[in-house]
């Protein structure tokens, strides 16, 4: 009888010490989702903090640009720098000018930050074609040195916006992929485009007139100290 009885405790011992295990093993499983699931969260949400945190600093080059060309801003870019009095003559394809904001903690100046050691225009090409900047570069309508952003000349020393430059250019049925006219030809890449106001809608053209005003793009990037 006591034999029967010892070998049931063993045996139960067994069982119990199976059900310990798989209970830890299910824990040990359920901490290791979650540490992997708070993990991927963090890197969710620092992601989405980064690509926020540059589209806000490209916005703000957004924001300057459009400000600097009202023509009764302070700090007007509009009769001088490549860009005409509005209405008067048109902005020529090929005309670029760009404002600079660099970090000279970093190395950054006036004319070196849209060198191909800081941060080149990529863009401009993929818009116009290739080498079109180069192109325009070579015949002296790139802004020449750039105009300097006003984000870094703020009275309290309080760090400015880190967007690095704004782009502004007229542009073409090309570079917006657009055709305009419906001619249903190539695409023009000559004739810059008006937005005709007297029209009903409003509605793009490639034809002045003195309701017609000069369509500019402005382009802002922005690279924040992570990289993003």
């Amino acid at each position: 009888m006591k034999n029967t009885l010892k070998k049931r405790s063993n045996s139960e011992n067994g069982v119990a010490l199976l059900v310990a295990m798989i209970t830890l093993l299910l824990i040990s499983g359920v901490a290791v989702a979650m540490i992997v699931a708070s993990g991927a969260e963090s890197s969710i949400n620092g992601n989405y903090r980064s690509s926020s945190s540059a589209y806000y600093a490209a916005l703000a080059g957004l924001e300057e640009g459009r400000g600097r060309l009202l023509p009764a801003s302070s700090n007007t870019i509009v009769g001088g720098n490549g860009i005409p009095a509005f209405n008067t003559v048109a902005m020529p394809v090929g005309q670029v000018t760009y404002i600079v904001n660099p970090n000279t903690a970093a190395g950054e100046t006036l004319t070196n930050v849209l060198t191909a050691t800081f941060y080149p225009d990529n863009q401009y090409d993929l818009e116009f074609g290739s080498g079109k900047l180069s192109a325009a570069a070579t015949a002296g309508t790139v802004s020449n040195p750039p105009i300097p952003s006003r984000a870094s000349t703020n009275t309290s020393a309080i760090p400015g916006p880190m967007y690095k430059w704004v782009r502004i250019n007229p542009v073409t049925e090309y570079s917006l992929k657009m055709d305009v006219d419906n001619s249903g030809g190539p695409l023009n890449q000559t004739n810059v485009l008006y937005y005709e106001t007297a029209n009903t809608p409003p509605s793009l053209t490639q034809v002045p007139s003195p309701s017609a005003y000069q369509v500019l793009v402005v382009t802002s990037f922005a690279m924040l100290p992570n990289g993003t």
